[in-house]
């Protein structure tokens, strides 16, 4: 059992797992902020809270609280007390202690899975397939397999097939770079799952680092070599296919 009541340690470059604070049943001001802790919030079971200020860290997972110990949500006029713990973690909505400020800010809190998170979106994309499927099959008809498989007609079609081609697969070699994501997100504990085989989470990993330096500077060289021959073949083609000049 600790007998602090007060503990200020906010801005000062500290980093690490942060420690649970479960013992410190006499605790009543709490000032993180502005530091690099990672883990999680695991507050008193019982004490006289009165000032909780964490944001601006790498906290993660479900806020540990104990609801009927204390409440937060009388944070006077000018802000003296209360809690600000969401900004800059990503403390799980699951859980979620409805006396912090911000907390009915949705974008602020993790919805703990993707189709929570983004079913907005899914649900507005399923429709413009629904609805690009249904123009489909109207305006071609019986020849609705047209416009899956495409034949150029012209050198200028198939300039730009042939680059929709390369774009496409420059995009499944950046595949390449999702399981060294994965290997090295270490930016928080829990966070959003779907955003560790991105760039985003990539974080206290010298490895993974330089793999996706070295891989990534490897698909800006294809992607340099690419632009200037697909340029150089075009260039010759256009001036293969011009009509010879007639001389009077």
């Amino acid at each position: 059992m600790c007998k602090r009541d007060t503990l200020v340690a906010h801005e000062n470059a500290f980093s690490g797992n942060l420690q649970p604070f479960t013992n410190y049943t006499n605790l009543s001001v709490l000032t993180l902020f502005g530091n690099d802790f990672r883990g999680r919030l695991q507050l008193p079971s019982n004490a006289p809270l009165q000032v909780l200020a964490v944001h601006r860290n790498r906290l993660s997972c479900s806020v540990v609280y104990n609801s009927s110990a204390y409440d937060l949500s009388d944070h006077g006029e000018r802000y003296q007390n209360g809690a600000l713990i969401a900004p800059g973690n990503r403390f799980s909505t699951k859980g979620r202690p409805p006396w912090a400020l911000m907390s009915d800010v949705r974008f602020q809190w993790v919805q703990g899975s993707l189709w929570l998170e983004w079913r907005a979106e899914m649900l507005v994309a399923a429709t413009s397939l629904g609805a690009m499927a249904a123009a489909v099959g109207t305006l071609l008809k019986s020849d609705w397999r047209s416009f899956f498989h495409f034949a150029p007609r012209g050198l200028h079609e198939e300039y730009s097939w042939l680059c929709a081609q390369i774009l496409l697969g420059l995009s499944f070699c950046g595949l390449w770079l999702v399981p060294v994501y994965m290997s090295g997100a270490h930016e928080y504990e829990c966070g959003q799952e779907w955003l560790n085989g991105s760039l985003a989470y990539l974080r206290d990993s010298p490895t993974a680092e330089m793999a996706a330096a070295v891989l990534g500077v490897i698909m800006l060289a294809v992607q340099a070599f690419v632009v200037p021959t697909i340029r150089a073949w075009v260039g010759s083609t256009f001036a293969n296919d011009q009509p010879p000049h007639s001389h009077g």
